[in-house]
């Protein structure tokens, strides 16, 4: 259980895809005086009937009928109340056995399945055909969420109303204002381009303003110097006139008594101690006190949907303080120096608060699997220490100076995690030592409980004592809770603790005065302050080792005591002066975010998009957005608040895209680093929740539906090398030329290894993208789509594995999978991006719609989409940081590259980010869906547009001409020539010209020119060219729209040659074959049959195709047959024999043979072998029985480390799904080893039984 959240691996299955063409067309619209009148048209959706697993259906609503809700936003006038009138006008009613959404279960830690046909019922509720579900801000303008019930279903006659086309009458109080022109323009790249009255309406007063609540920033005066430190746990700190030296403050400039330091935004007390008046060196300071940053009501039980109460700060234990000068009203603590004598009560003794919390593990409870997903922090979301099932967990704590006779309190958080009795599922109570047992209660099914009792004195002990927290059986064979902490509160007498002292009085019952009495003081020298309604620092002399002050206390007051020399510093962090972010004055379409590691490079990087992209640019410092936004506090919340100030407030042109440049983790507090030993994982830039949402950053108006109002990508480097790599694979990217990797695309479809219905389901999401996007025109592409088989196993289908190897080597535009994954896998055995490396040096885009990839911030594994952006050559990885649920993960990618390849939206951000919006448009904003928008993440820089050819590229080169013929010369009539031609664009419905032609001996011997359609990727053209007579060299060239008709992205690769010999036919040479001879001497060629003019030849001989450094030799032609001797140099070597005239350049064929001491037909080296069908032999000079080998890779990577195994024989892999836990066993038998089963033990979950069963099927394996 404890790793659900750690990696999850699962992909929720359906098995045929539900048609993403579903669409709402506005038909008709109509803008009146105070109306808005629309009718629209609704299309199909494929429903599930009960006994099936095909159709819609939604996760985050198990149980109801499976009917979706159609959503639309109509752009409508601000503060201008109205109501809704809809008439049906087309309608149709059928009958069907509609089925419920599934519910999803968990299977094990790793793995989950649907139940498809759930034990609870929710009838249909009989609510209006349309609903007004509140109003969403998109692009600024105030929009109508209205959601049409297109389907209703009549349970008893189980028949189903469809609305076809429904027409709505929205009737304002006000009038309208109307103008003359579109008050929204319409834009596919926008999110506008989901307001169904964009481009149609004319009202005037649509913007409205999204105010965020108000950040105090009166506290910043823009003339001043800050200093920014920081505190980690309470007591007093001091500043000193060197710390702030080294910081670059000019400490000469400071009048002391305008020290100021503020804290969210107010000024605190402080003490300012001088040596000279009205000068500030090096050994003066200041001094304050500092807190830790609590959280605030831990003690509290959340409710529903608000976020779980932490005892420290959900992001950092660090309070954040600003110390500045040179300003007014500088707030200074009362110094007491006397204590007056009166009969006070004496006040001895506090309540020491020992708190203990082991954050070990990010897991928690909650019946709803697709709320858990989301990255709220909601009410049970947070880390915990252990887990408590029936039995006592002994706690415990050791007291000091225990003050006597006050009672003791103890409290002890945990919540309800598992359990298989629903009803009051668990039973607690608590003890102390040997006291008995108080507070007994229940927890509800995940709820939670903070256990808490008081507890006399008898049973408290100076020194060692134990808390006891005891889980009783309520009848279930399951019964867990998740212990967080525990806490203590016991009186202790005012007793110093190496030299500090900090003491609460929360326990008192309202404000009077005391005499505090603190004992065993021996050091003079020290600090001493109490803070309640009034700060006062005291310096009253040390009395029989006490100190004995006056003060009015109440339950509000502090006391902080330390030794002089034991006061330690804050944390410094820098000075500044703010540059603020709030000024309006600012302007940006492209909004940088980084870590101050990365600062340097990202300037360079940003003026690179800003020449390349024609965008104007900003580099923010995370920081500064933490110091104006957060009062400097460490908050991802801030980066939002920002954000929306930003686009609400800075000039236009409005931002478009922002890129979050550094890594990130949720374990804000490094919890698995401190308690697991793994590496600490820094968090450059913050995202927000878990599993982490950056899009949460840029949705602006959350008050009901996820509409992001800005494109949002992240580059999670952690390294500088890593940031420089990407820059660098960034600006190859466009400076790329366009080719065949452009037009190619690789699509990757799993599923469990057994499951037929699912590998199929799968495959068909791909064949659907090829079949609609991929092929049609213009774009054309060239696809190899790899899909898991059953029978035989193999993970990419029937393709062999030099097939395979090719297809990777020449790579794709972009990648597709779909399947199960992980936060490190893929269910069809890529494991490492190494595997999915091109040769062509290109960098594609990278969708995978499964489970986990984009965790990029997970504390103790790198992920898939970090490792192919930050390292392998991965553009741009998006992929879900959350699980993949089967209604998102079946549909979106059908959404998404409609976008990039239909609809032209080739910015990746813009199409991810409107795609996700047409999700949302049409299945509705229910959770499973607002899980994808928030999560689903885009890893890579949002402006990239995806490098798909603009217009046509037609392309012919030298090695495009191919000569058909094996063996020709003069002696035949004609030649036949092959012309390959490639289009490397658009694939268009037009025409062009081709012009070929062969020149022989500077005159042309052969032209044509015709037309040709322009090819989807490739076209062939066969020609014959007369050869007859025509030995010597040719020259064949092509020229493609030689009328310059087409308009292409290139116009200096249509034309291209190919020079080549015809050789004479009038020599030939007695011999079998043309490789595979051994010839001795003489060699014997045959004269000339027909009349020839020549009466000698040359012959040359070399010991290369080629004819390098040949040898020749000048022999006289016999009427029927010539003799030569070739010189025994060559003897027992391969060599090459040519002829040609004297009188002309006429050249015969080459033969090659081996110089022996016979004539014969001979296989004798590699070349000889080279045509020859070989199996199971090695060919080198000789041959030789090959040895068969096969490769077998075993790859084991536990929890920490990827969780996933394999076993791959020849690079298949035998393990049917790839992370479920346990021993994985495939069996290979015989001597070609040949796959004979599977098995898999999980002996960790399964306990004895497993072990005994995987004994017992060790023990039955033959040794064959």
């Amino acid at each position: 259980m404890i790793n659900l959240i750690r990696i999850i691996f699962g992909f929720f299955i359906l098995s045929i895809i539900t048609p993403v063409s579903a669409q709402i067309i506005l038909q008709d619209y109509e803008e009146g005086a105070n109306f808005i009148r629309l009718v629209l048209t609704l299309d199909e959706i494929t429903l599930r009937e009960k006994k099936s697993q095909q159709g819609y259906f939604d996760e985050s609503n198990p149980g109801k009928f499976s009917l979706p809700k159609r959503t639309i936003f109509i752009a409508v006038p601000v503060n201008n109340n109205f109501t809704i009138n809809s008439s049906i006008l087309q309608s149709k009613q059928f009958a069907f056995n509609l089925g419920l959404n599934p519910q999803v279960l968990k299977s094990s830690d790793t793995t989950f399945s649907y139940n498809y046909s759930p034990d609870f019922y929710y009838a249909q509720s009989n609510s209006d055909i349309v609903k007004f579900c509140g109003y969403q801000t998109i692009e600024k303008y105030q929009c109508a969420e209205l959601q049409i019930e297109q389907f209703t279903y009549n349970v008893s006659s189980r028949l189903i109303n469809q609305i076809e086309k429904i027409e709505l009458l929205l009737r304002f109080q006000n009038p309208l204002i109307l103008g003359s022109s579109n008050s929204i323009r319409a834009s596919r790249n926008s999110s506008s381009s989901i307001i169904i009255n964009a481009g149609q309406t004319k009202i005037g007063n649509l913007h409205t303003v999204q105010n965020e609540p108000k950040i105090n920033s009166d506290w910043i005066d823009d003339g001043l110097q800050y200093v920014k430190v920081g505190t980690n746990a309470d007591g007093i700190y001091r500043v000193t006139g060197q710390q702030l030296q080294n910081l670059g403050v000019n400490i000469n400039l400071i009048n002391p008594s305008t020290l100021k330091i503020f804290l969210l935004g107010s000024a605190i007390p402080i003490y300012v101690k001088t040596n000279i008046p009205g000068t500030f060196v090096k050994d003066d300071f200041l001094e304050f006190i500092g807190k830790r940053n609590y959280g605030g009501e831990h003690r509290s039980i959340s409710r529903y949907g608000e976020p779980y109460k932490e005892y420290l700060d959900r992001y950092s234990d660090t309070t954040v303080y600003w110390i500045t000068w040179n300003t007014v009203n500088s707030p200074t603590v009362k110094v007491v120096s006397s204590t007056v004598s009166s009969n006070t009560d004496t006040l001895s003794y506090y309540y020491e608060i020992n708190h203990f919390e082991q954050n070990n593990w990010f897991d928690f409870s909650g019946a709803d699997l697709v709320r858990k997903e989301l990255p709220y922090w909601s009410e049970n979301k947070t880390w915990g220490w252990s887990g408590l099932s029936v039995g006592t967990r002994n706690n415990a704590f050791t007291t000091t100076n225990l003050f006597p006779n006050k009672p003791i309190r103890v409290y002890a958080k945990m919540q309800s995690y598992a359990f298989s009795n629903p009803i009051r599922p668990h039973h607690l109570a608590i003890s102390l030592n040997s006291s008995p047992v108080i507070d007994s209660t229940y927890i509800n099914q995940y709820g939670q409980i903070v256990l808490q009792g008081e507890f006399s004195s008898n049973y408290i002990i100076q020194g060692n004592n134990t808390f006891r927290v005891h889980s009783y059986s309520t009848g279930g064979s399951i019964n867990l809770c998740f212990f967080d902490w525990y806490e203590v509160e016991y009186p202790r007498y005012l007793i110093p603790r190496e030299g500090k002292l900090y003491s609460k009085f929360s326990f008192l019952p309202g404000k009077k005065e005391y005499f505090l009495k603190i004992r065993n003081v021996t050091n003079t020298s020290y600090s001493l302050w109490v803070t309640g309604d009034k700060a006062k620092r005291f310096s009253v002399p040390i009395v029989n080792n006490q100190i004995v002050i006056h003060d009015t206390i109440s339950a509000q007051s502090e006391l902080f005591y330390c030794e002089e020399t034991k006061i330690p510093f804050p944390i410094f962090y820098y000075q500044k002066k703010f540059d603020r972010l709030t000024v309006n004055s600012n302007k940006a379409e492209y909004i940088l975010i980084t870590n101050k590691k990365f600062l340097a490079r990202a300037k360079d990087y940003a003026k690179f998009i800003s020449d390349s992209y024609n965008m104007i640019t900003k580099i923010v410092d995370v920081d500064d957005i933490y110091d104006e936004f957060s009062y400097g506090f460490f908050n991802p919340e801030a980066i939002r608040s920002f954000l929306k100030s930003a686009y609400y407030n800075w000039q236009t042109p409005s931002i478009k895209y922002v890129c979050i440049v550094g890594g990130a983790t949720y374990d804000y507090h490094g919890n698995k680093a401190t308690y697991q030993g793994a590496p600490r994982f820094y968090n450059y830039v913050p995202s927000f929740g878990s599993p982490v949402s950056d899009t949460w950053f840029v949705v602006f108006d959350s008050s009901r539906t996820i509409i992001p109002d800005i494109s949002i990508g992240r580059i999670p480097v952690t390294t500088n090398q890593e940031f420089d790599w990407y820059f660098q694979k960034h600006k190859e990217y466009l400076r790329h030329p366009f080719n065949a990797w452009n037009k190619r695309v690789i699509f990757f479809s799993g599923g469990t290894g057994n499951d037929q219905s699912q590998i199929d389901a799968l495959r068909n999401v791909n064949e659907f993208i090829i079949q609609n996007y991929v092929n049609p025109k213009p774009y054309s592409g060239k696809f190899t789509h790899f899909y898991k088989t059953i029978n035989p196993v193999n993970n990419f289908g029937p393709y062999s594995a030099q097939q395979i190897a090719r297809t990777i080597d020449s790579g794709g535009v972009f990648i597709s999978y779909l399947g199960h994954s992980g936060t490190q896998t893929w269910d069809n055995s890529i494991t490492d991006p190494m595997q999915l490396q091109n040769k062509v040096n290109c960098y594609p885009l990278i969708t995978d719609f499964g489970c986990s990839t984009a965790r990029f911030a997970e504390p103790d594994v790198i992920s898939f989409s970090q490792t192919f952006v930050n390292n392998g050559q991965a553009i741009a990885y998006i992929a879900n940081s959350s699980l993949g649920f089967t209604s998102t993960s079946y549909t979106f990618p059908q959404i998404f590259y409609k976008k990039l390849l239909a609809d032209s939206v080739y910015t990746i951000g813009d199409a991810h980010r409107i795609a996700k919006l047409d999700l949302i448009s049409k299945y509705g904003a229910s959770g499973v869906y607002q899980l994808f928008a928030l999560t689903n993440t885009l890893i890579g820089d949002p402006i990239i547009n995806l490098k798909l050819p603009p217009k046509s590229n037609l392309v012919v080169s030298e090695s495009d001409i191919k000569i058909l013929d094996n063996n020709f010369s003069d002696r035949q009539d004609s030649l036949g020539i092959k012309i390959n031609i490639s289009n490397y664009g658009l694939s268009i419905n037009s025409s062009y010209k081709i012009q070929i032609q062969d020149h022989y001996k500077n005159s042309l011997n052969y032209s044509k020119e015709f037309t040709r359609i322009i090819p989807d990727f490739a076209d062939s053209v066969f020609i014959k060219i007369p050869v007859k007579e025509l030995s010597g060299e040719h020259r064949i060239s092509v020229n493609l729209d030689k009328d310059d008709a087409v308009k292409e992205i290139y116009e200096d690769d249509n034309i291209a040659a190919y020079q080549f010999i015809v050789p004479s036919g009038s020599v030939k040479y007695l011999i079998t074959s043309h490789v595979e001879n051994y010839l001795k001497n003489p060699v014997r060629i045959l004269s000339p049959s027909a009349k020839n003019e020549a009466s000698s030849y040359i012959l040359e001989v070399a010991e290369n195709g080629k004819f390098y450094n040949a040898i020749q030799y000048q022999i006289k032609l016999d009427t029927i047959k010539t003799d030569f001797n070739i010189d025994n140099r060559f003897k027992n070597k391969r060599v090459w024999l040519r002829t040609k005239t004297n009188i002309s350049d006429s050249i015969s064929t080459a033969i090659t043979f081996k110089l022996a001491n016979k004539n014969s037909y001979s296989l004798f080296d590699s070349l000889s072998f080279s045509n020859q069908p070989v199996n199971n032999f090695k060919v080198r000079d000789y041959l030789s029985l090959d040895s068969l080998y096969v490769k077998f890779r075993l790859l084991s990577a536990g929890l920490n480390d990827g969780n996933t195994a394999l076993i791959l024989k020849n690079g298949q892999n035998f393990i049917p799904e790839n992370t479920l836990r346990g021993h994985h066993v495939a069996i290979f038998k015989g001597r070609n080893l040949e796959y004979a089963g599977y098995k898999r033990f999980d002996v960790y979950g399964g306990g004895t039984s497993v072990t005994n069963e995987y004994i017992n099927f060790l023990d039955t394996l033959s040794s064959d």
